[in-house]
Protein backbone atom coordinates (compact mmCIF):
# COMPACT_ATOMS: atom_id res chain seq x y z
CA UNK A 1 0.00 0.00 0.00
CA UNK A 2 1.11 3.39 -0.40
CA UNK A 3 3.96 2.07 -2.87
CA UNK A 4 2.70 4.11 -6.31
CA UNK A 5 2.51 0.64 -8.02
CA UNK A 6 1.64 0.86 -11.32
CA UNK A 7 0.91 -2.36 -12.66
CA UNK A 8 0.00 -5.86 -11.22
CA UNK A 9 1.03 -9.14 -12.39
CA UNK A 10 -1.57 -10.86 -14.42
CA UNK A 11 -1.34 -14.01 -12.16
CA UNK A 12 0.94 -14.93 -8.67
CA UNK A 13 1.35 -17.85 -7.01
CA UNK A 14 -1.99 -18.98 -4.99
CA UNK A 15 -2.18 -17.73 -1.82
CA UNK A 16 -5.19 -19.37 0.15
CA UNK A 17 -4.32 -18.54 3.23
CA UNK A 18 -4.65 -14.26 2.42
CA UNK A 19 -7.28 -12.53 4.38
CA UNK A 20 -6.64 -9.46 3.57
CA UNK A 21 -5.12 -7.19 0.89
CA UNK A 22 -4.29 -3.67 1.06
CA UNK A 23 -3.59 -2.34 -2.24
CA UNK A 24 -4.62 1.37 -1.29
CA UNK A 25 -3.04 4.54 -1.96
CA UNK A 26 -1.54 3.40 -5.54
CA UNK A 27 -2.68 6.26 -7.29
CA UNK A 28 -0.95 4.92 -10.68
CA UNK A 29 -2.61 1.68 -10.39
CA UNK A 30 -5.84 1.76 -13.49
CA UNK A 31 -6.23 -1.92 -13.95
CA UNK A 32 -6.63 -4.63 -11.94
CA UNK A 33 -5.94 -7.83 -14.28
CA UNK A 34 -8.27 -10.77 -14.20
CA UNK A 35 -5.42 -13.00 -13.20
CA UNK A 36 -4.72 -11.58 -10.18
CA UNK A 37 -7.14 -11.45 -7.74
CA UNK A 38 -8.00 -15.41 -8.77
CA UNK A 39 -4.94 -16.24 -5.92
CA UNK A 40 -6.70 -15.15 -3.18
CA UNK A 41 -9.73 -16.97 -2.81
CA UNK A 42 -10.08 -16.86 1.03
CA UNK A 43 -10.02 -12.59 0.59
CA UNK A 44 -12.17 -11.35 3.25
CA UNK A 45 -10.84 -7.79 2.80
CA UNK A 46 -10.01 -6.31 -0.17
CA UNK A 47 -8.77 -2.30 0.04
CA UNK A 48 -7.98 -0.37 -3.50
CA UNK A 49 -8.97 3.02 -1.76
CA UNK A 50 -7.41 6.03 -3.96
CA UNK A 51 -6.31 4.21 -6.64
CA UNK A 52 -7.85 5.18 -10.76
CA UNK A 53 -9.17 1.88 -11.65
CA UNK A 54 -12.34 1.82 -13.95
CA UNK A 55 -13.73 -0.65 -12.95
CA UNK A 56 -12.97 -4.08 -11.03
CA UNK A 57 -12.46 -7.52 -12.71
CA UNK A 58 -15.13 -10.39 -12.99
CA UNK A 59 -12.88 -12.72 -10.96
CA UNK A 60 -14.03 -10.33 -8.26
CA UNK A 61 -16.99 -13.08 -7.90
CA UNK A 62 -15.13 -15.83 -7.15
CA UNK A 63 -14.72 -14.02 -3.79
CA UNK A 64 -16.90 -15.32 -1.68
CA UNK A 65 -15.45 -15.23 1.52
CA UNK A 66 -15.18 -11.15 1.16
CA UNK A 67 -16.70 -9.35 3.84
CA UNK A 68 -15.22 -5.84 3.32
CA UNK A 69 -14.95 -4.19 -0.25
CA UNK A 70 -13.31 -0.65 0.24
CA UNK A 71 -13.22 1.62 -2.86
CA UNK A 72 -12.96 5.19 -1.35
CA UNK A 73 -11.71 7.61 -3.40
CA UNK A 74 -11.65 5.57 -6.18
CA UNK A 75 -12.15 8.62 -8.44
CA UNK A 76 -12.37 6.81 -11.94
CA UNK A 77 -14.36 3.85 -11.04
CA UNK A 78 -17.42 4.08 -13.18
CA UNK A 79 -19.08 0.88 -12.76
CA UNK A 80 -19.13 -2.47 -10.04
CA UNK A 81 -19.77 -6.11 -10.91
CA UNK A 82 -22.78 -7.82 -9.55
CA UNK A 83 -22.76 -8.33 -5.71
CA UNK A 84 -25.99 -10.67 -5.52
CA UNK A 85 -23.29 -13.59 -4.71
CA UNK A 86 -21.22 -11.55 -1.68
CA UNK A 87 -23.74 -12.99 1.13
CA UNK A 88 -21.23 -12.60 3.53
CA UNK A 89 -20.44 -8.71 2.40
CA UNK A 90 -20.43 -6.74 5.90
CA UNK A 91 -18.95 -3.35 4.56
CA UNK A 92 -19.00 -1.57 0.90
CA UNK A 93 -17.14 1.76 1.09
CA UNK A 94 -17.65 3.97 -2.69
CA UNK A 95 -17.23 7.13 -0.92
CA UNK A 96 -16.29 9.77 -3.59
CA UNK A 97 -16.61 6.99 -6.13
CA UNK A 98 -18.02 9.97 -8.58
CA UNK A 99 -18.72 8.18 -11.51
CA UNK A 100 -20.59 5.65 -10.87
CA UNK A 101 -24.14 5.88 -11.83
CA UNK A 102 -25.90 2.85 -10.74
CA UNK A 103 -25.79 0.44 -7.48
CA UNK A 104 -24.72 -2.90 -8.52
CA UNK A 105 -27.06 -5.48 -9.11
CA UNK A 106 -28.15 -8.05 -7.14
CA UNK A 107 -27.40 -5.15 -4.19
CA UNK A 108 -30.85 -6.30 -2.56
CA UNK A 109 -29.46 -9.34 -1.95
CA UNK A 110 -26.60 -8.04 0.85
CA UNK A 111 -28.50 -10.03 3.80
CA UNK A 112 -25.68 -9.16 5.59
CA UNK A 113 -24.38 -5.69 4.79
CA UNK A 114 -23.57 -3.61 8.07
CA UNK A 115 -21.95 -0.49 6.48
CA UNK A 116 -22.80 1.62 3.01
CA UNK A 117 -21.01 4.17 2.08
CA UNK A 118 -22.00 5.84 -0.78
CA UNK A 119 -21.45 9.64 -0.12
CA UNK A 120 -20.10 12.06 -2.58
CA UNK A 121 -21.51 9.75 -5.51
CA UNK A 122 -22.43 12.74 -7.62
CA UNK A 123 -23.36 10.54 -11.16
CA UNK A 124 -25.54 8.58 -8.87
CA UNK A 125 -28.87 9.86 -9.71
CA UNK A 126 -31.32 6.81 -9.08
CA UNK A 127 -31.56 4.11 -6.51
CA UNK A 128 -33.94 1.41 -7.47
CA UNK A 129 -37.23 0.75 -5.10
CA UNK A 130 -36.59 -1.38 -2.72
CA UNK A 131 -32.75 -2.03 -2.36
CA UNK A 132 -32.62 -0.16 0.79
CA UNK A 133 -35.30 -1.87 2.74
CA UNK A 134 -33.95 -5.13 1.76
CA UNK A 135 -30.90 -4.67 3.44
CA UNK A 136 -31.77 -5.89 7.00
CA UNK A 137 -28.30 -5.96 8.40
CA UNK A 138 -27.52 -2.41 7.60
CA UNK A 139 -26.38 -0.29 10.67
CA UNK A 140 -24.21 2.55 8.58
CA UNK A 141 -25.58 4.17 5.96
CA UNK A 142 -23.95 7.76 4.26
CA UNK A 143 -25.77 9.16 1.29
CA UNK A 144 -25.14 12.75 1.41
CA UNK A 145 -24.27 13.88 -1.62
CA UNK A 146 -24.66 10.78 -3.31
CA UNK A 147 -28.43 9.73 -5.03
CA UNK A 148 -28.09 13.58 -6.31
CA UNK A 149 -28.24 13.88 -2.52
CA UNK A 150 -31.59 13.01 -1.62
CA UNK A 151 -34.03 9.80 -0.37
CA UNK A 152 -37.77 10.59 -0.79
CA UNK A 153 -38.47 7.12 0.33
CA UNK A 154 -38.19 7.09 3.84
CA UNK A 155 -40.42 4.13 4.77
CA UNK A 156 -37.45 2.27 3.01
CA UNK A 157 -35.35 3.56 6.12
CA UNK A 158 -37.90 2.87 8.78
CA UNK A 159 -37.54 -0.95 7.85
CA UNK A 160 -34.12 -1.18 8.67
CA UNK A 161 -34.28 -1.89 12.42
CA UNK A 162 -30.61 -2.52 13.07
CA UNK A 163 -29.92 1.01 11.38
CA UNK A 164 -28.12 3.31 13.93
CA UNK A 165 -26.49 5.69 11.79
CA UNK A 166 -27.69 7.87 8.79
CA UNK A 167 -26.12 10.42 6.80
CA UNK A 168 -28.91 12.17 4.02
CA UNK A 169 -30.06 15.25 2.39
CA UNK A 170 -33.65 15.46 4.48
CA UNK A 171 -36.85 16.87 2.56
CA UNK A 172 -39.25 17.69 5.50
CA UNK A 173 -41.82 18.62 3.74
CA UNK A 174 -42.02 14.52 2.63
CA UNK A 175 -42.19 13.39 5.81
CA UNK A 176 -45.57 12.12 7.28
CA UNK A 177 -46.45 12.97 10.69
CA UNK A 178 -46.00 10.44 13.14
CA UNK A 179 -43.27 9.00 10.80
CA UNK A 180 -40.51 9.70 13.43
CA UNK A 181 -39.72 6.58 15.75
CA UNK A 182 -37.03 5.57 13.22
CA UNK A 183 -35.13 8.69 13.88
CA UNK A 184 -35.25 8.18 17.14
CA UNK A 185 -33.43 5.45 17.36
CA UNK A 186 -30.56 6.41 15.20
CA UNK A 187 -27.04 6.96 17.78
CA UNK A 188 -25.40 9.07 15.42
CA UNK A 189 -26.83 10.99 12.62
CA UNK A 190 -26.13 14.53 10.19
CA UNK A 191 -29.58 15.68 8.56
CA UNK A 192 -28.92 18.32 5.80
CA UNK A 193 -32.23 20.34 5.28
CA UNK A 194 -32.37 23.06 2.55
CA UNK A 195 -30.30 23.70 -1.21
CA UNK A 196 -26.74 22.60 -0.71
CA UNK A 197 -25.61 24.13 -4.26
CA UNK A 198 -24.44 26.98 -2.81
CA UNK A 199 -22.73 26.14 0.34
CA UNK A 200 -19.39 25.88 1.44
CA UNK A 201 -18.90 22.34 2.05
CA UNK A 202 -16.68 22.67 5.36
CA UNK A 203 -20.12 23.60 7.34
CA UNK A 204 -22.01 20.54 6.31
CA UNK A 205 -19.54 18.05 6.70
CA UNK A 206 -19.34 16.27 9.88
CA UNK A 207 -17.42 13.02 11.61
CA UNK A 208 -19.52 10.56 12.66
CA UNK A 209 -19.57 10.37 16.45
CA UNK A 210 -22.38 12.98 16.93
CA UNK A 211 -26.35 13.68 16.05
CA UNK A 212 -26.18 16.92 13.58
CA UNK A 213 -28.74 19.06 11.75
CA UNK A 214 -27.72 21.31 9.07
CA UNK A 215 -30.12 23.99 7.14
CA UNK A 216 -29.04 25.51 4.75
CA UNK A 217 -30.79 28.61 2.61
CA UNK A 218 -33.95 28.08 3.77
CA UNK A 219 -36.52 30.87 5.04
CA UNK A 220 -37.41 29.82 8.52
CA UNK A 221 -40.71 31.74 8.82
CA UNK A 222 -43.46 29.30 9.10
CA UNK A 223 -40.82 26.36 8.60
CA UNK A 224 -41.40 23.76 11.71
CA UNK A 225 -38.88 21.14 12.20
CA UNK A 226 -38.65 21.36 16.52
CA UNK A 227 -39.29 17.51 16.20
CA UNK A 228 -36.35 16.73 14.49
CA UNK A 229 -33.83 18.17 16.76
CA UNK A 230 -35.47 16.90 20.48
CA UNK A 231 -32.40 14.88 20.19
CA UNK A 232 -29.69 16.95 18.35
CA UNK A 233 -26.41 17.72 19.50
CA UNK A 234 -25.00 20.20 17.02
CA UNK A 235 -27.22 22.47 15.09
CA UNK A 236 -25.96 24.79 11.57
CA UNK A 237 -27.93 27.35 9.91
CA UNK A 238 -26.11 28.34 6.92
CA UNK A 239 -27.30 31.33 4.65
CA UNK A 240 -31.12 31.25 5.92
CA UNK A 241 -33.45 33.44 6.22
CA UNK A 242 -36.00 35.06 9.03
CA UNK A 243 -33.71 34.27 12.05
CA UNK A 244 -36.11 36.13 14.09
CA UNK A 245 -38.53 33.88 13.44
CA UNK A 246 -36.46 30.58 14.49
CA UNK A 247 -38.17 30.03 18.07
CA UNK A 248 -41.09 29.62 16.03
CA UNK A 249 -39.64 26.73 14.08
CA UNK A 250 -39.26 24.91 17.36
CA UNK A 251 -42.18 25.48 18.97
CA UNK A 252 -42.95 27.67 21.92
CA UNK A 253 -42.09 26.89 25.05
CA UNK A 254 -40.41 23.81 24.41
CA UNK A 255 -36.53 23.20 25.76
CA UNK A 256 -34.00 21.25 23.40
CA UNK A 257 -31.31 20.29 26.12
CA UNK A 258 -29.44 18.23 24.41
CA UNK A 259 -28.08 21.06 21.66
CA UNK A 260 -24.45 21.54 22.78
CA UNK A 261 -23.20 23.34 19.31
CA UNK A 262 -24.78 26.36 17.55
CA UNK A 263 -23.27 27.65 14.11
CA UNK A 264 -24.79 30.59 12.04
CA UNK A 265 -23.37 31.49 9.30
CA UNK A 266 -23.70 33.71 6.48
CA UNK A 267 -26.81 35.54 7.98
CA UNK A 268 -27.73 39.05 6.06
CA UNK A 269 -31.21 39.62 7.75
CA UNK A 270 -31.75 42.82 10.25
CA UNK A 271 -31.95 41.67 13.70
CA UNK A 272 -35.30 42.85 14.59
CA UNK A 273 -36.28 44.10 18.41
CA UNK A 274 -37.76 40.72 19.88
CA UNK A 275 -37.66 38.63 22.50
CA UNK A 276 -37.89 34.91 22.39
CA UNK A 277 -39.49 34.89 25.78
CA UNK A 278 -38.36 31.69 26.55
CA UNK A 279 -34.79 29.67 27.07
CA UNK A 280 -35.28 26.76 24.44
CA UNK A 281 -31.22 26.03 24.04
CA UNK A 282 -30.09 26.20 27.76
CA UNK A 283 -26.85 23.97 27.26
CA UNK A 284 -25.04 25.72 24.76
CA UNK A 285 -21.84 24.92 24.76
CA UNK A 286 -20.28 26.02 21.60
CA UNK A 287 -21.31 29.09 19.64
CA UNK A 288 -19.72 29.63 16.16
CA UNK A 289 -21.00 33.18 14.23
CA UNK A 290 -19.27 33.35 10.98
CA UNK A 291 -19.94 36.13 8.25
CA UNK A 292 -23.66 37.23 10.94
CA UNK A 293 -23.81 40.46 8.99
CA UNK A 294 -25.57 43.63 11.56
CA UNK A 295 -25.17 41.56 14.88
CA UNK A 296 -24.09 43.97 17.43
CA UNK A 297 -23.39 41.51 20.16
CA UNK A 298 -23.65 37.85 21.35
CA UNK A 299 -26.32 39.07 23.89
CA UNK A 300 -28.81 40.73 20.96
CA UNK A 301 -28.44 37.03 19.64
CA UNK A 302 -29.69 35.23 22.37
CA UNK A 303 -32.29 37.35 23.75
CA UNK A 304 -33.24 36.88 19.65
CA UNK A 305 -33.25 33.03 20.08
CA UNK A 306 -33.55 32.16 23.58
CA UNK A 307 -29.76 31.13 24.23
CA UNK A 308 -28.50 30.51 27.72
CA UNK A 309 -24.83 30.72 28.04
CA UNK A 310 -24.19 29.49 31.34
CA UNK A 311 -22.64 26.50 30.07
CA UNK A 312 -20.59 27.46 27.27
CA UNK A 313 -16.99 26.64 27.12
CA UNK A 314 -15.98 28.00 23.08
CA UNK A 315 -16.76 31.04 21.00
CA UNK A 316 -15.93 31.74 17.69
CA UNK A 317 -16.83 34.53 15.62
CA UNK A 318 -15.50 35.43 12.62
CA UNK A 319 -16.20 38.27 10.26
CA UNK A 320 -18.78 39.48 11.74
CA UNK A 321 -18.81 43.34 10.58
CA UNK A 322 -21.16 45.37 12.52
CA UNK A 323 -20.21 43.64 16.11
CA UNK A 324 -19.42 46.33 18.71
CA UNK A 325 -18.67 43.52 21.73
CA UNK A 326 -19.37 40.15 22.66
CA UNK A 327 -21.92 40.27 25.72
CA UNK A 328 -23.40 42.55 27.97
CA UNK A 329 -22.62 42.42 31.59
CA UNK A 330 -25.18 41.75 33.90
CA UNK A 331 -28.89 41.27 33.14
CA UNK A 332 -29.59 38.07 31.34
CA UNK A 333 -25.19 37.55 31.56
CA UNK A 334 -23.62 36.47 34.51
CA UNK A 335 -20.34 34.98 34.84
CA UNK A 336 -19.30 32.86 31.62
CA UNK A 337 -18.14 30.07 34.65
CA UNK A 338 -17.45 27.12 31.59
CA UNK A 339 -15.78 29.36 29.18
CA UNK A 340 -12.36 28.35 28.04
CA UNK A 341 -11.41 29.68 24.18
CA UNK A 342 -12.49 32.66 22.79
CA UNK A 343 -11.72 33.53 18.67
CA UNK A 344 -12.44 36.66 17.08
CA UNK A 345 -11.32 36.98 13.47
CA UNK A 346 -12.10 40.12 11.48
CA UNK A 347 -14.72 41.92 13.54
CA UNK A 348 -13.78 45.63 12.49
CA UNK A 349 -16.48 47.09 14.32
CA UNK A 350 -15.59 45.19 17.63
CA UNK A 351 -14.17 47.76 20.05
CA UNK A 352 -14.80 45.68 23.61
CA UNK A 353 -15.00 41.79 24.15
CA UNK A 354 -17.52 42.97 27.75
CA UNK A 355 -19.95 46.03 28.04
CA UNK A 356 -19.56 47.19 31.34
CA UNK A 357 -21.82 50.61 31.18
CA UNK A 358 -20.36 53.72 31.36
CA UNK A 359 -18.55 53.47 34.62
CA UNK A 360 -16.12 50.37 32.75
CA UNK A 361 -16.90 48.01 36.23
CA UNK A 362 -17.88 44.53 36.35
CA UNK A 363 -21.22 44.96 37.89
CA UNK A 364 -20.75 41.75 39.25
CA UNK A 365 -18.48 40.27 42.68
CA UNK A 366 -16.46 38.12 40.55
CA UNK A 367 -14.81 38.01 37.48
CA UNK A 368 -16.93 37.40 33.89
CA UNK A 369 -14.59 34.56 32.87
CA UNK A 370 -12.12 33.56 35.08
CA UNK A 371 -11.33 30.19 33.58
CA UNK A 372 -10.38 31.35 30.20
CA UNK A 373 -7.41 29.21 28.74
CA UNK A 374 -7.17 30.59 25.02
CA UNK A 375 -7.68 33.45 23.46
CA UNK A 376 -6.95 34.33 19.86
CA UNK A 377 -7.45 37.58 18.50
CA UNK A 378 -7.06 38.90 14.75
CA UNK A 379 -7.82 41.87 12.22
CA UNK A 380 -9.56 43.65 15.09
CA UNK A 381 -8.67 47.45 14.41
CA UNK A 382 -10.66 49.02 16.79
CA UNK A 383 -10.68 46.40 19.89
CA UNK A 384 -9.54 48.22 22.75
CA UNK A 385 -10.23 47.00 25.91
CA UNK A 386 -10.43 42.80 26.87
CA UNK A 387 -11.86 43.33 30.55
CA UNK A 388 -13.29 45.18 33.36
CA UNK A 389 -11.06 47.69 35.37
CA UNK A 390 -9.49 45.39 37.58
CA UNK A 391 -10.00 41.94 36.11
CA UNK A 392 -7.56 39.43 35.49
CA UNK A 393 -7.42 36.39 33.51
CA UNK A 394 -5.20 33.69 36.14
CA UNK A 395 -6.19 30.80 34.29
CA UNK A 396 -4.85 32.09 30.76
CA UNK A 397 -2.57 29.18 29.07
CA UNK A 398 -2.24 30.79 25.04
CA UNK A 399 -2.47 34.03 24.15
CA UNK A 400 -2.37 34.89 20.14
CA UNK A 401 -3.01 38.83 18.95
CA UNK A 402 -2.62 40.02 15.64
CA UNK A 403 -3.42 43.31 13.80
CA UNK A 404 -5.10 44.94 17.09
CA UNK A 405 -3.35 48.35 17.30
CA UNK A 406 -5.51 49.76 19.90
CA UNK A 407 -5.13 46.71 22.46
CA UNK A 408 -2.94 48.49 24.77
CA UNK A 409 -3.20 46.44 28.09
CA UNK A 410 -3.24 42.76 28.94
CA UNK A 411 -6.11 41.29 31.37
CA UNK A 412 -2.67 39.69 32.82
CA UNK A 413 -0.68 40.02 36.49
CA UNK A 414 2.64 38.36 37.64
CA UNK A 415 0.08 35.39 39.03
CA UNK A 416 -0.92 35.28 35.33
CA UNK A 417 2.89 33.64 34.64
CA UNK A 418 2.09 30.35 36.70
CA UNK A 419 -0.18 29.19 34.17
CA UNK A 420 0.71 31.04 30.56
CA UNK A 421 2.43 28.64 28.15
CA UNK A 422 3.11 31.44 25.69
CA UNK A 423 2.13 34.84 24.40
CA UNK A 424 1.76 35.31 20.26
CA UNK A 425 1.84 38.87 18.78
CA UNK A 426 3.91 41.32 16.98
CA UNK A 427 7.21 42.81 18.61
CA UNK A 428 6.07 46.37 18.05
CA UNK A 429 2.43 45.61 19.90
CA UNK A 430 4.25 43.83 22.58
CA UNK A 431 6.27 46.99 22.93
CA UNK A 432 3.73 49.46 23.15
CA UNK A 433 1.82 47.01 25.88
CA UNK A 434 1.51 49.38 29.34
CA UNK A 435 1.70 47.12 32.42
CA UNK A 436 0.62 47.86 36.05
CA UNK A 437 3.83 47.18 37.59
CA UNK A 438 7.40 46.10 35.95
CA UNK A 439 7.16 42.29 37.73
CA UNK A 440 4.27 41.38 35.38
CA UNK A 441 5.75 42.32 32.56
CA UNK A 442 8.66 40.56 33.35
CA UNK A 443 7.30 37.69 34.45
CA UNK A 444 5.47 37.76 31.02
CA UNK A 445 8.41 38.44 28.93
CA UNK A 446 9.59 34.65 29.08
CA UNK A 447 6.62 33.60 27.26
CA UNK A 448 6.46 36.16 24.73
CA UNK A 449 9.33 34.87 21.73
Amino acid sequence: MHNRTRKLPESVVQCPEVSTLLLQGNDLLKIVPEGFLMAFKSLKVLNLRKSRIKKLPQSLLQLRELRALLLRLCVDLEELPPLGGFTKLQVLDCHYARRIKELPQGMDELSNLRELDISYTSALRHIQSGTLSKLSSLEFLDMSWGANGRLTRYAELACLERLTALYIDLDISRLASGSFEWIERLKRFHFIIGDRSNATDSFYRSGYTEKRVTVLTLCLSGKYFGWLLNNVSTLTLYSCEELEKFPESLGSNVCYSALRSLTIAYYNGQFLSSNAGFCQIPNLELLELHRVHHLESISQLASTLGLEFSKLRKIEVLCCDKLKYLFSVGGSTSALEHLVTITLFGCEELEELFAYGNSGANPLPHPIVFNLRRVDLHRLPKLEHLSGENESWNCLEELEVSECEKVRKLPLTAESAKTIKHIVGEPEWWSRLKWNDQNTKSSLQQNHP
